[in-house]
Parts: structure tokens; C-alpha cells; sequence
């Protein structure tokens, strides 16, 4: 007998943005609509999100809110040489972490 092939289950997450957030994701596909002829999805952009974290081997230890994410996040990424940090920086950053 031929074994059946297992189907891979999806969940549904449901998250609630403010319209700046919304915008910025729309800007997100539409940007690469505009650079490769394919407009990510939302679920696209948090589906590369989620493997992004797990690539970079993130845990929730020691998480207790969005800032605190947010700034793990920054510790463990590294920014690619002369790419400004919108949210702190107005000058670009070198490619070393900061301390």
C-alpha cells in the first residue's frame, strides 16, 4: 500500500495594528510589488518575520512587551553596513551590534 502523504496543518493568527503599522506593511508589499513584479502578502511578511526570529535563535526569555522584544531583536540582529536604524538612529550605523 502506498503510504499517505501528511498534510502539513496551518493555523490562522489574527493580529491588530493601528493604521500607521497597516500602512507600513502595505508600503512593505507594495515596495516589492514595484522591485520584482510580486506584492508580499501580510502573511508573507510575517511568515519571513517568524523564520528571521528563528534563525536568529530568539526565545521569549526574559520578554515582558513589545519594546522588550523590540530591543532583543536589535541585540541579536546586525543592520547591514551604512543602513540607518529609523527608530533611533538618524545616521547610518556601522555593521557591529551595539553593546
Amino acid at each position: 500500500m502506498e503510504k499517505l502523504a501528511q498534510k502539513e496543518f496551518r493555523h490562522r493568527i489574527i493580529a491588530v495594528v493601528d493604521r500607521q503599522e497597516l500602512e507600513f506593511l502595505d508600503k512593505v508589499g507594495r515596495d516589492a510589488l514595484y522591485s520584482t513584479g510580486h506584492k508580499l502578502s501580510y502573511n508573507e511578511i510575517v511568515r519571513g518575520l517568524i523564520d528571521f526570529m528563528l534563525e536568529i535563535g530568539l526565545s521569549g526569555d526574559n520578554i515582558k512587551s513589545r519594546n522588550a522584544l523590540r530591543d532583543k531583536l536589535k541585540q541579536k540582529a546586525v543592520l547591514p553596513v551604512g543602513q540607518a536604524d529609523p527608530k533611533t538612529d538618524s545616521q547610518p550605523r556601522p555593521g557591529l551590534k551595539k553593546a
